[in-house]
């Protein structure tokens, strides 16, 4: 081969290379929805289940495959195509949502993913319902309402992780900020950390984590914990929870198991924060599952990053700095939400909350107080 020859080898396959990264790069463009918003309105549960229809359109030059689609929780359901989605084709994907929750607002998301493609299309699902006729939340625990005194996760693979989901309705006359803890080893309970007012529906989720050796029924407790200027005041009513364990073994290559994203905080408080400084935020996050997690973007009102299409092994950590850099213009305390979007199939989607103090003044003080998760 000539001087010239090997010269324009190399420059065709630079070439190649520099098409190759912006096919990557442009993967998450492939697949183009019309709205990725579906607002439903103001319903009643009287009503029924409610569906929403997205166009989806595949710009590429090569059929794609939408391989699954995960949703935020178990109350909507999605109809996928059959067959792959032709180049210019569009096709329609409906989302079903159950409309059995009694809330002032609902925003229900939706990833869809595709074959060959990293990062996923994001759907929302938004609407505020009506208070039902009849109080289907029976069971009194402390100032939330049930549904049921009970709750069963049903069969645990042993070593694998197991979620679910309860809502209760605030009952107390008095606004409140109430968060789940359990005094058990091995569930993690977790609920929006709002203030409450009366008749709120609170969304708690929880996941069971069994040993490698567990096997038979375990029970363990929740209790709702007030927080007060005093400190938490833990209820002395609670709810129960039972688990089945099995002896089936999880391995990382049989795919039984999916990846856990497990943060080193879930609330901070950044003290006082002088108008137009940029505050670095660390955000560690753990994968304690089973599979690869796959952190796609962090997203929230007064932030920037760079995390595109992360990947944590199982056992393995990695903190991501987030700068805030609050734009507001008068001074007071203010609350964010910064959204973390992974692969983890239980929460695709998980909030943080920071909270601070902004001032025409130096910040006194560096120190920030953070709130493990639980």
């Amino acid at each position: 081969m000539t001087t010239r020859s090997r010269i324009a080898a190399t420059i065709i396959l630079l070439l190649a290379a520099h098409g190759l990264c912006l096919a990557n790069e442009d993967g998450m463009n492939v697949m183009s929805a019309e709205n990725t918003i579906c607002d439903l309105g103001h319903i009643s549960v009287k009503d029924g289940p409610q569906t929403c229809r997205f166009r989806i359109t595949n710009n590429g030059s090569e059929e794609i495959e939408i391989t699954d689609a995960v949703t935020s929780c178990g109350c909507t359901t999605v109809r996928l195509p059959e067959k792959p989605v032709a180049p210019g084709e569009t096709v329609s994907v409906e989302v079903t949502y159950d409309n059995k929750e009694v809330t002032e607002f609902f925003d229900k998301r939706i990833a869809l993913r595709f074959k060959g493609i990293d990062t996923p299309l994001l759907l929302s699902v938004r609407g505020s319902t009506a208070k039902a006729g009849r109080n289907r939340f029976r069971y009194a625990c402390g100032s939330l309402r049930f549904e049921k005194e009970e709750y069963k996760v049903g069969d645990v693979i042993q070593g694998c992780p197991a979620s679910g989901e309860m809502k209760a309705i605030y009952r107390g006359f008095r606004p409140a900020e109430l968060e789940m803890s359990s005094p058990d080893e091995g569930i993690r309970v977790e609920a929006a950390h709002t203030l409450l007012r009366h008749g709120d529906t609170l969304s708690i989720h929880f996941t069971v984590i069994t040993d490698a050796d567990d096997f038979g029924t375990k029970e363990y407790r929740v209790f709702p914990v007030r927080i007060t200027e005093r400190g938490r005041k833990p209820g002395r009513k609670g709810i129960s929870i039972r688990a089945v364990s099995h002896a089936e073994m999880c391995s990382e290559s049989d795919g039984t198991c999916s990846p856990e994203l497990k943060t080193g905080w879930k609330q901070m408080s950044l003290g006082a924060i002088r108008k137009g400084e940029v505050r670095a935020v660390e955000v560690p996050i753990e994968n304690t599952g089973k599979a690869d997690l796959t952190i796609y973007r962090i997203d929230g009102e007064n932030i920037s990053t760079d995390c595109p299409g992360a990947v944590i092994k199982p056992g393995e950590s990695n903190t991501f700095i987030l700068n805030l850099e609050p734009k507001r213009r008068r001074k007071g305390k203010y609350a964010d939400t910064f959204t973390v979007y992974s692969n983890d199939n239980v929460k695709p989607e998980y909030n943080l909350y920071v909270t601070y103090n902004l001032t025409n003044k130096h910040s006194t003080s560096d120190h920030t107080t953070r709130q493990d998760s639980i």
